[in-house]
């Protein structure tokens, strides 16, 4: 009895309290039961969730050494993934305790005067001491999520509300960091002054503050302005970890300026208190280069690096050591033994990206110096592959190796092509054997690339027994393999060491992709094989393999001819235009000149030779080539330019003139003031019939004379119209018109045309309706509930059509989990590309896709810069504008109907 008794009294105990802990009343027992409830039943559980993705992120983490490191390795996209789920927790318990823990309410005021504390107490905003860093826990977990907008509203809400608490510098100095997050430098200035104004700012905090405004200089690429904040912030952090990144950061930007002692003292500072074996394993190999920059002996510094190379510790570092002693070797003009060592350190990084990309980038340099441009292609490749695209010579290293893969692309055919004439002028008997002797080198090759693969299969399993690779077995991250981080690295590193860095994409284990079908995402019964073509051998250890290329034959012969040529001077132009290396541009002309007399480049080729000799200093010769171009080609631009120096400028004003009389032209007809166009197109015509504009103003001139005309006669205007600018897109137009007016056969018309005398002028109501929109009109139907196509005409021939078709790709993956879209992409004439999305089930579904995606910033700026229309169009009007191959056309229908 006494038992219930007890029972029933605690429970009435708790009842009171709960009633009396109401957030609705402020008293001192609400408030220590709200502050203690908060702090350690919510508060302190999402503190704890922050944390941990914090240091997950921390321990995970690994460092670009061949960079400069960067000052915050969270908030940004890479991290935001990796700690979603923890930040997410936080902000959970911060809102938790916001919603049910808060106290606005006023409490009671005591009777009499109020002390000053006590005026300060009853004018807080909030009563729960613990709602403030609530708000500041669900700021930050936002930031570490690249949330910024409700970051920075979490610490704006702390800076208005809680403004006479030691608060708000914390959220000043977290609002600094959002705006240079979202790039936002000016603002992040007005921040950093702000603090700097604050006399009470808390010391603790200004390490950090010092710390963010180097972020600040650094990404203004303000090397100067970061460092002495970087020694002042070393001097204040009272964290060892964070005080020897700082140390390492400074130490590389001393390297940058070439002040090596600094460099070196800063390194050393790092060996001695990094707590990273890597962090100061790479500390001790810049040392060694910054003393040996000094002068140190040469000798001392391969010792040492000769020392590290055998130290069992270093295994996973035998890259950066050999690059280092690579350094050194070059440093000390000995370039085969630092040719011998960057090769050394490329093939031992097997999962240090970064390594094996400056490696390489080392011997294409040093390859492109010799020159040898066919061994600097191979190294600057595998630089750009495993380079990251943040690096300061990422562009240049991209354009270079473009450069130079065109220029390996037509080195190889001029080989090839003269390999295969050799061989097939051999007498047979010679021949064959030649062919089984290649053939059992491919047999001895397989044999030797399956005893290496063995080989490197051992290596690689000694390699992670070395390493401790039970690591795979770690019980950090979840249960499942894509949770487990360090599984996850394990998997990354082993598909490193046998791959190499690659992109995300199809056929990646390819090496030439040039084979693999632009449109990867065609139906495979789509493309039918030709009935005539002949199906290639593919196994290289049979004669026919090495036979179905040889030029046996006078066509054959002629083509592979032809091939050569063209390659000859392609390799005159890049020579000349992309290397300024004169000698082998001058080289590939005169052999294609000699080689083949009769070709068709003459005038370009004589032209290329005269500058380049000129600017070599061989004037007898340049002056050989320029009376070749004016006795050979007296009336072409490149005579003129020879004659008159000022040819160029007197041709871009005359042109320049007449854009001017056609664009007067134009407005006339536009107007609608035909009389006039056609006297002033006559005129134009007259005085100019060579003019790039001609054809423009002729069309203008048929076209303004229409109604003038009969049918007959105006039918006879386009025809010849078309006979004298075939080239011309105008053309296409005119036998559109046609078309439109019942012409299909315009070589008969024109024919027949000629043959008849001049009829009696007929009515044709027809004829005032030769506006473009009313052509589009007759081409086009619009049926909305006919089965779309959303496109993207890509109007240049610079656009990467393949990374736009993979983005829009991506973009239906992400946003439509549901569907499944096909993108297909097609070539449409010389310069246009199409990309197309199908299928959409009417007009009004393809319209809203379209509204979606034109806002998506990673599509589109694939092609920024680049010329380009997007619209959605029927299947059936998608066969008329492939066969009409005028995409203006289509638009003006476009936009009248959509």
């Amino acid at each position: 009895m006494k038992q219930i008794k007890r029972h029933i009294i605690g429970f009435l105990i708790i009842v009171i309290l709960a009633i009396s802990c109401s957030t609705e009343k402020n008293t001192f027992i609400s408030r220590t039961y709200h502050n203690i409830t908060a702090h350690y039943n919510v508060y302190f559980n999402g503190r704890e969730s922050y944390r941990k993705g914090i240091k997950r992120v921390e321990d995970q983490h690994s460092d670009d050494f061949t960079q400069l490191l960067p000052i915050y390795i969270l908030g940004n996209e890479e991290t935001a993934s990796a700690i979603s789920g923890d930040m997410d927790k936080a902000i959970r318990k911060a809102s938790k305790t916001i919603k049910y823990h808060s106290i606005k309410v006023k409490p009671k005021q005591k009777g009499g005067t109020l002390s000053k504390k006590d005026q300060e107490f009853m004018q807080k905003n909030e009563y729960n001491k613990w709602v403030d860093d609530s708000y500041l826990l669900m700021g930050k977990a936002y930031f570490m999520k690249t949330e910024f907008l409700p970051a920075r509203q979490n610490f704006e809400y702390i800076i208005r509300e809680f403004r006479n608490e030691d608060i708000k510098y914390d959220a000043m100095y977290w609002m600094a960091r959002t705006n240079l997050a979202t790039n936002n430098m000016k603002m992040t200035r007005e921040w950093l002054d702000q603090i700097s104004a604050e006399k009470d700012f808390p010391e603790e905090l200004q390490a950090d503050v010092d710390i963010l405004e180097a972020a600040y200089h650094l990404k203004l690429g303000e090397k100067d302005g970061a460092m002495p904040l970087l020694h002042k912030a070393i001097k204040e952090n009272k964290n060892k970890s964070e005080r020897t990144r700082h140390q390492y950061l400074l130490a590389q930007l001393y390297k940058e300026k070439n002040e090596y002692r600094k460099a070196a003292q800063m390194f050393e500072k790092v060996t001695k208190g990094s707590q990273s074996y890597e962090m100061s394993f790479n500390a001790k190999i810049n040392m060694a280069e910054c003393y040996g920059k000094l002068g140190g002996s040469y000798k001392d510094m391969k010792k040492l690096l000769t020392k590290m190379l055998r130290d069992d510790k270093n295994i996973d570092y035998l890259d950066q050591v050999y690059y280092a002693l690579a350094e050194i070797e070059y440093e000390n003009n000995k370039r085969d033994e630092a040719i011998k060592n960057y090769k050394l350190s490329s093939e031992n990084s097997f999962s240090n990206n970064s390594q094996k990309a400056m490696s390489c980038m080392k011997l294409g340099n040093i390859y492109y110096e010799i020159p040898n441009y066919r061994l600097s292609q191979a190294y600057y490749d595998t630089c750009i592959m495993n380079l990251s695209n943040e690096h300061s010579r990422y562009d240049e290293i991209r354009s270079l190796s473009r450069n130079l893969n065109g220029l390996v692309t037509e080195m190889d055919i001029v080989e090839t092509q003269d390999s295969l004439q050799h061989i097939a002028s051999l007498p047979e008997k010679e021949r064959n054997a030649l062919i089984d002797k290649q053939i059992q080198a491919v047999i001895e090759q397989e044999q030797k690339e399956r005893e290496l693969e063995m080989q490197r299969q051992q290596n690689s399993m000694l390699f992670d027994q070395r390493r401790g690779s039970n690591q795979i077995n770690a019980p950090s991250g979840g249960a499942w393999y894509f949770y487990n981080p360090a599984t996850l690295s394990f998997g990354q590193n082993e598909f490193s060491k046998k791959w190499g860095k690659r992109k995300l994409e199809d056929h990646w284990r390819r090496s030439n992709k040039s084979i693999v079908q632009d449109d990867f995402y065609a139906d495979q019964d789509s493309v039918a094989a030709d009935s005539n073509t002949v199906a290639r051998v593919n196994d290289n250890k049979s004669r026919s393999y090495y036979m179905q290329d040889l030029p046996l034959t006078d066509s054959l012969l002629a083509l592979s001819n032809e091939s050569i040529r063209d390659a000859l001077f392609a390799m005159g132009e890049i020579y000349k235009r992309d290397f300024n290396d004169y000698d082998k541009s001058i080289l590939a002309f005169e052999s294609l000149d000699e080689r083949f007399p009769k070709h068709g480049y003459k005038l370009p080729t004589y032209y290329s030779l005269y500058e380049l000799y000129k600017e070599t200093g061989k004037s007898d010769k340049a002056n050989s080539y320029k009376q070749k171009v004016m006795n050979l080609f007296p009336d072409s631009h490149y005579a003129k330019l020879l004659k008159n120096p000022n040819y160029m400028q007197e041709l871009a004003e005359m042109q320049r003139q007449q854009r001017l009389e056609y664009e007067s032209l134009y407005d006339l007809y536009r107007a609608n003031k035909f009389q006039e166009a056609e006297i002033k197109a006559q005129a134009f015509l007259k005085n100019n019939p060579e003019s790039t504009y001609a054809p423009k103003v002729r069309f203008i001139q048929i076209i303004t004379t229409a109604l003038d005309v009969d049918q007959i006669k105006f039918k006879q205007n386009l025809a010849g119209f078309i006979q004298n600018y075939q080239e011309d897109p105008l053309s296409n137009r005119a036998m559109q018109i046609l078309g439109y007016l019942g012409e299909t056969d315009v070589d008969a018309l024109i024919a027949d045309l000629n043959s008849r005398p001049t009829p009696e002028i007929e009515s044709a109501e027809n004829d005032t309706t030769m506006s473009e929109e009313a052509i589009a009109e007759s081409l086009y139907s619009f049926a909305p509930n006919e089965t779309h196509l959303y496109v993207i005409a890509t109007l240049e021939e610079k656009a990467d059509t393949k990374k736009l078709q993979f983005e829009v790709n991506s973009f239906n993956i992400f946003t439509f989990n549901m569907r499944t879209f096909k993108v297909n992409t097609s070539l449409f004439s010389e310069n246009i590309s199409l990309i197309n999305v199908n299928p959409f089930k009417n007009s009004k579904q393809s319209s809203n896709y379209m509204n979606l995606i034109k806002n998506n910033q990673t599509v589109f700026e694939v092609i920024d810069g680049v010329d380009h229309v997007q619209f959605v169009i029927s299947e059936s009007n998608f066969e008329i504008l492939k066969k009409e191959k005028d995409i203006d056309l289509y638009l003006k229908f476009y936009r009248n109907n959509y």
